[in-house]
């Protein structure tokens, strides 16, 4: 049978896609060799009080990366801290948290160091960690650390401290080196972190090397983190040197995305020698791409800066900038290569102010297409205010300051003062503009091939400069003249001048259309006067410009730019309270203001500003960033106030005479459990009841006034303090009541005393039962509790199962709807015990192996199916924690069914794994009155399936039947699986027999009764149904609201007198219905469809290739009160039996065109012998995947002597399960004959002298074909009379089947009837000493072979003949073939079998040890549950996604938006 659990495996992939969402295109982790590593040196840490795990050697760090790696939620919300330094270098790191799955805990250094990481070879995730969630990793330093990879699939991420974070790294600092070597795309390398997603780094620092050999884009290194999205960078500093290639390359970020960046440094080497495309590299950040208000805030980079290829966008400072704000930054490196290559930035397309570039920039190459500038290569559509460059700038097309200034860009108060070198063209500020210059100025002399300008080489059409002047010499090498202003001019300029002598004219080059300068030619004198600086400022006042003798050979300077700035200051902020600790410093020019960096935050307190004083300085005064000028070295501190949270509330009582005033309200932590101590923080309530209580600390907190009087303790819901807000905490007292009540036997009348009674409070709406209390009944079976009630809820007062005159009664429960705003006494709360009658709850047993709390539970026998609804029944067990794994066929037929999920609903998960459960009766009498014992409301294997699933399951032959004695109109459900099913997952699952019900207004349905805001795929049923008055019938489905209906068919008639009857669904409201079909008669209610009895108008839409068999008395869905009837061919149609019982119906249901995107398999298939003809579902119920018979055991020849007991054994697959028959040849195996009752495997008689020379052989035959086995020949030889030596003969042999209890493990054959059995754990013989066991021992060593078991089997006593014996190896094998290995005498044996009912039989003829393996392919088990230890085990998959979804499969919604 297919896997139906197929469909689940991709959910397993969306809840690793959750599970990595952070990831981004995260492959499946790769792992290193962990041979010779730390992974084999390591010892145990157990946590304090606090969860806290205290590692003091490099052993104790090895046990947390272990335990981070095999269980990946160890460390879930706790801290490892570090106790003294570690040195690692004795082995190679297996890095913590490397398979993929975050380390979600904390880590703490205490500035502690550890030393000698060492990681070589080929990993996914590389570092102290591999993985970081969203923790924090604070105050550690890694000292010579060598980390060497080579990843070449997708997603490599290697870092000193961690591969990949998402949460906060401070204080850290790595000293090493850092490499990354891959072939593919998305490969990240950082001295500190690979990549950061969404989180945060502060105060790091990195020195030594960061070394990157990628070969593909999406790839990115950097000083100190290769890419960082989301998050924030302050206060780090690199010294390494970074490089070689890669997509972007930073002295600090390789790739900055949406984060900002504040008081970092840079001073290492950058180089970049990538190829595949054009490469980003930078001084600091090789490409920075933001958003609107990020910032890049007083950063400084002053590494030279290489770009080893022509091609590519480099600068000094950043390579790229897109989006960013950058302010107060400076490169003081040179640059060199590229073909967009400024001194600070290659290309610019974000705002840039108040920075600055020194060092020198030349550009790869020299023609067109190679673009530079002193400050800034490309400014594509970006602001560039109040910037200098001084460094010489050279390459194709050069500007002083900038390459090109584009269209819709601008640059403003900045200037240039370095040599320009055009090998194209050039000019002293900008090479070509398309956008706006302003109040700039250039002073660098100007050489160009073609053009060349003083200021502007090319100012095309729509440039404008205005209030600029230039001041260097222009000279052209080429045939062009150059121009004292600007080389060649189509833009406009306005009060813009040259000096005079700098070149002939004020434009270079003139053609046709070019537009005749304005620039003015002035003397070196008058560029020196007062009146020029008047003439820039054009009647501004202030003005820009300022004149400052004795610099820029007195030449106007621009205000608080480079040289028109006055004397730097240095401004300090710090810590008001602790003045070592210091947040940012600045350099400022004396005169200007200085900008207000971002709020600093302190635990415990409120940011009050920044003031010129420390606290406790009562003259300090609050600066004013707007206004206060900076005239010398300037130290801020930041002031804070002890922060505090209101928290509030009334404590209320439901009964007027208790007061409310003077009660204390006292604050607790809310996971404490004992409030007997001294609160937190208290306060007395007032004479309304009102408390309020200032709390300082950030947390949360529960409020608790203690027990008094008539009320028990009381206290508020929890809430959080500390998110800048007031809370609101009101406290219900809890009212002291008593409830009280008598348990009888079932007759109401007998005393049942010394019954256990417990009582229990419902939560919600029967959503959980909470345990409250237990007591025993007196000698007259009265009992009697005192309970707090805050409000109006409902109690369950349950009685346990009760022994009396040696008969056991089943428990029962009473309820009382409480209150005390009504009353404090609920008495004659009485409890009737139940007599178990005929009721498999009688039969009911415990698996084996059970265990409270599991979550595989494994179902055997009928027994221990009974068990699951006496839990649900009697002890509210909804099993929401838990799989249910049937493990065999159950034929329940012995006695009456109560259903699962009755008194608890079931909540869990079901996987039937094709088994198929027979003859469940379920017949419920409900009285109206409510006099019976127990009523039950929803009938089937389940009663109620809520948040629960169940897949691969098959009812056969059911009898589920509801009578009612009374008039009274109740709702209830019935069906063959459930009665009720909401929020639920139905797959793979059918049912045969029938269904009925005579309630009035009840639901019935061959599968389900009703069914809300569930999933149903893949299902059929065969049931018979029939519906009562007022009520519901459906083949498939009674009801069902807002749900999906997937693949699905019924082939049951639906009778019944109910109001709607459908031969797929009775009602359907809200559904979506997708290829499903219904072909059985249907009548007696008052609206009959042959698919569905009511469906709503605006539902029809939601309905896709729905069929019926088609009858002209019946439409295809009667009417309802606003529904319609149907036989629309768009959505649905009636069809011959002719037309439907073909493979074309069934290719129709499988079509998969633009509209039935819903599909994702084809599940139907077609035999015109199964089913009537009609498509059956594949792999389901009679669907299932037919096979002709294979023998995968033969029988083997033997030699008995006349009396023994001969057996001969054949093993045969295929479905269905062939029948086998054995035949016997008396002429040599020229004929065979059948043998009368050898129908089973293995076939056992008395062998007699006469059946000598015959031959055996076995028959297997199903629907699909015959098989037939070898012929195996007996040969008999004549009993001898055995004598034993003294004369007496020896004991009997017997035919007789030994059983090992403890074992499972039996042996049949003829056996002295004195013989014992008994078997051990197999011990093989001494090495070296038997061939055999050798073999299987090195199998073993080798992995060849995975093993299930390994026994030695002997016998005290002699046998005759051949041994059948049988081995368990558990029903979760059933259906693997595995291999037996005997030694037999020192020779190997080797059998294959088929595992049946979790058992394996064989025939030998000698006894010693056994083994039984399963294929090396095969996943190893666990041999505590049987799970494969790798990978998920196909049942677990639901429970995985319950963690994510609610305890869900993948929902698949087919509801349009």
């Amino acid at each position: 049978m297919r896997n139906r659990l197929s469909k689940k495996i991709l959910s397993v992939f969306l809840a690793a896609a959750l599970l990595t969402a952070l990831l981004p295109n995260m492959a499946v982790p790769a792992f290193a060799d962990t041979s010779g590593s730390w992974a084999d040196h390591t010892t145990a840490v157990t946590p304090d009080d606090d969860d806290v795990y205290t590692v003091t050697t490099a052993e104790e760090l090895a046990w947390v990366a272990a335990q981070a790696n095999s269980s990946p939620s160890e460390f879930y919300g706790s801290t490892v801290e570090l106790g003294g330094d570690i040195d690692l270098s004795d082995h190679f790191w297996v890095p913590i948290s490397n398979d993929g799955f975050p380390f979600q805990g904390d880590f703490d250094g205490n500035d502690h160091t550890i030393s000698g990481l060492t990681i070589d070879g080929s990993m996914q995730l590389a570092g102290l960690f591999g993985r970081m969630g969203s923790g924090t990793i604070q105050d550690v330093t890694l000292e010579d650390v060598s980390i060497d990879v080579t990843y070449n699939d997708q997603n490599g991420y290697v870092g000193g401290i961690a591969g990949f974070s998402g949460g906060l790294l401070k204080n850290c600092s790595v000293e090493g080196e850092v490499s990354l070597s891959s072939s593919n795309y998305y490969a990240y390398c950082g001295g500190l972190v690979g990549i950061s997603a969404e989180g945060s780094i502060e105060s790091c620092s990195v020195s030594g090397s960061v070394t990157a050999a990628m070969e593909k884009t999406d790839t990115h290194c950097g000083g100190l983190v290769g890419h960082i999205y989301n998050g924030s960078v302050s206060d780090c500093f690199s010294d390494a040197d970074v490089g070689e290639s890669a997509d972007s390359i930073g002295g600090l970020v390789g790739k900055l995305s949406g984060t900002p960046v504040t008081g970092c440094r840079a001073t290492g080497a950058v180089s970049n020698g990538f190829s595949f495309l054009p490469p980003f590299t930078g001084g600091l950040i090789g490409y920075a791409i933001g958003g609107s208000g990020i910032f890049i805030e007083d950063c400084h980079a002053s590494g030279d800066v290489t770009q080893g290829t022509d091609g590519g966008v480099v600068g000094g400072f950043t390579g790229a900038c897109a989006g960013y704000t950058v302010s107060g930054c400076s490169a003081t490196g040179d640059v060199s290569g590229g073909n967009e290559t400024g001194g600070f930035t290659g290309r610019n397309e974000g705002t840039i102010t108040d920075s600055y570039a020194t060092g020198s920039a030349a550009a790869g190459g020299s023609d067109l297409n190679s673009v530079c500038g002193g400050f800034v290569g490309y400014n594509g559509a970006g602001a560039v205010t109040k910037c200098y460059a001084i460094g010489d700038a050279e390459g194709g097309q050069t500007g002083g300051f900038a390459g090109w200034v584009c269209s819709g860009s601008s640059v403003s108060l900045s200037y240039a003062a370095g040599t320009v070198t055009g090998n194209y063209s050039a000019g002293g500020f900008a090479c070509n503009v398309g956008g706006s210059i302003s109040d700039c100025y250039s002073t660098g002399d100007v050489t160009g091939e073609t053009y060349a300008g003083g200021f502007v080489s090319n100012s095309w059409s729509g440039a404008a400069e205005t209030n600029c002047y230039s001041v260097g010499d222009a000279d052209v090498t080429g045939s062009s003249d150059p121009g004292g202003f600007v080389g060649k001019n189509q833009g406009s300029d306005t009060n813009c001048y040259w000096l005079s002598g700098t070149a002939d004219a004020a434009v270079g080059f003139v053609e046709s259309g070019s537009t005749p300068t304005a620039a003015v030619e002035l003397t070196d004198d008058e560029m020196q006067a007062a009146e020029f600086v008047t003439a820039l400022n054009d009647d501004r006042t202030p003005g820009p410009w300022i004149a400052k003798s004795g610099v820029n050979n007195d030449y106007p300077v621009l205000v608080g730019v480079g040289d028109g700035a006055g004397e730097k200051h240095t401004v300090t902020f710090k810590d008001g309270d602790d003045e070592s600790k210091t947040y940012r410093v600045k350099e400022i020019s004396e005169g200007s203001t200085v900008s207000e960096p971002a709020d600093p935050k302190k635990d415990g307190f409120k940011f009050d500003g920044w003031y010129d004083g420390p606290s406790g300085d009562e003259d300090a005064e609050e600066w004013d960033f707007e206004t206060g000028t900076v005239t010398g070295d300037l130290t801020l501190y930041a002031h804070w106030t002890l922060e505090t949270y209101g928290v509030s509330g009334t404590v209320s009582s439901a009964l007027g005479t208790i007061s409310v005033d003077g009660l204390t309200v006292g604050l607790y932590a809310s996971g404490a459990t004992d409030y007997s101590g001294e609160p937190l923080y208290s306060a007395e309530t007032d004479e309304d009841g009102f408390y309020s209580i200032p709390v300082v600390d950030e947390g949360t907190y529960v409020a608790v006034i203690a027990a008094g009087g008539a009320y028990a303790e009381s206290k508020s819901a929890p809430f959080e303090a500390g998110d800048g807000e007031d809370v609101t905490a009101d406290i219900k007292l809890n009212i002291l009541c008593t409830i009280s009540g008598t348990v009888t036997l079932p007759d109401g009348e007998t005393a049942a005393p010394g019954a256990t009674v417990k009582l229990y409070n419902v939560v919600g709406f029967f959503e959980a039962l909470a345990y409250l209390d237990t007591t025993t009944a007196d000698d007259n079976g009265a009992y009697r509790f005192s309970v707090a009630i805050p409000d109006g809820n409902l109690y369950f007062v349950f009685a346990s199962p009760y022994t009396a005159g040696g008969k056991t009664y089943c428990g029962n429960f009473g309820t009382v709807t409480a209150d005390a705003g009504e009353e404090t006494e609920y008495n004659d709360v009485d409890v009737r015990l139940a007599d178990l009658g005929n009721s498999w709850l009688a039969y009911a047993e415990e698996p084996d192996d059970y265990t409270p709390g599991d979550d595989e539970i494994y179902i055997d026998t009928p027994e221990e199916l009974a068990w699951l609804s006496e839990q649900s029944l009697l002890y509210f067990e909804d099993f929401g924690e838990s799989v249910i794994l049937l493990g065999d066929d159950l034929d329940l037929g012995a006695h009456e069914w109560w259903p699962i999920g009755s008194t608890a609903w079931f909540a869990g998960g079901f996987y039937g794994d094709g088994h198929v459960i027979s003859n469940l009766k379920v017949s419920a009498l409900y009285d109206g009155e409510g006099e019976s014992v127990y009523s039950l409301w929803n009938a089937g294997l389940f009663g109620d399936i809520r948040r629960g699933w169940v897949e691969d399951l098959g009812l056969e032959n059911v009898s589920v039947t509801f009578g009612s004695d009374s008039e009274d109109s109740s709702e209830l459900c019935v069906g063959a699986l459930a009665g009720h099913a909401e929020d639920a997952w139905i797959e793979g699952c059918y049912s045969t027999g029938g269904v009925s019900s005579s309630v009035p207004g009840s639901v019935a349905g061959g599968l389900i009764g009703m069914a809300q805001d569930s999933d149903i795929y893949e299902c059929y049923s065969e049931c018979g149904v029939s519906s009562a008055s007022e009520g519901y019938g459906g083949g498939l489905l009674g009801r069902v609201y807002d749900s999906d209906i997937v693949d699905c068919y019924a082939t049951g008639d639906v009778a019944g007198v109910g109001r709607w009857n459908g031969g797929l669904i009775g009602l359907y409201d809200g559904a979506c219905i997708v290829n499903c079909y219904a072909v059985g008669d249907v009548g007696g209610a008052e609206y009959n469809g042959s698919f569905a009895g009511y469906g709503r108008a605006d539902d029809i839409e939601d309905l896709y290739e729905i069929h019926w068999l088609g009858r002209e008395e019946l439409p295809g869905i009667a009417s309802g009160e606003d529904g319609v009837t149907l036989n629309d061919p768009d959505s649905g149609c009636g069809m011959s039996a002719d037309d439907m019982a073909t493979q074309a119906f069934a290719d129709t249901l499988n079509s998969d065109d633009e509209e039935q995107w819903w599909e994702w398999n084809d599940p139907w298939k077609w035999d015109e012998d199964v089913n009537g003809g009609y498509p059956v579902l594949d792999g389901v119920g009679v669907g299932n995947e037919t096979s002709a018979p294979s023998v995968t055991t033969q029988p083997i020849s033997l030699t008995v002597t006349a009396g023994e007991t001969a057996s001969f054994t054949a093993e045969a697959d295929g479905y269905p399960a062939p029948a086998v028959q054995w035949q016997v040849s008396t002429d040599g195996g020229l004929t065979f004959a059948d043998i009368d009752g050898a129908d089973e495997e293995t076939y056992l008689f008395t062998a007699a002298l006469a059946d000598s020379g015959k031959q055996f052989r076995a028959v297997f035959t199903n629907f699909v074909d015959t098989a037939f086995s070898n012929a195996a020949t007996l040969t008999v030889n004549r009993a001898a009379s055995a004598k034993s030596s003294s004369g007496k003969s020896d004991k009997n042999y017997i035919s007789r089947t030994l059983i090992d209890k403890a074992s499972g493990v039996s042996v049949s054959g003829t056996i002295r009837e004195d013989a014992d059995l008994t078997v051990t754990d197999t011990i093989l013989h001494t090495a070296g000493s038997c061939a055999a066991c050798d073999e299987i021992r090195s199998r073993i060593a080798n992995g060849d072979l995975l093993a299930l078991l390994c026994k030695d089997i002997s016998l005290s006593k002699n046998f005759h003949g051949s041994l059948t014996v049988t081995l368990p190896v558990g029903s979760r094998h059933n259906g693997e073939r595995v291999t037996i290995l005997h030694c037999d005498g020192g020779t190997l044996e080797t059998f294959t079998a088929t595992v049946k009912n979790g058992k394996v039989t064989f025939s030998v003829t000698s006894l010693s040890p056994f083994a039984v393996f399963a294929a090396s392919d095969a996943p190893e088990e666990n041999p505590d549950t049987g799970v494969p230890a790798a990978g998920f085990p196909l049942w677990l998959i639901p429970p995985v996604l319950g963690a994510l979804c609610g305890l869900r499969p993948l929902r698949r919604r087919l509801r349009r938006a």
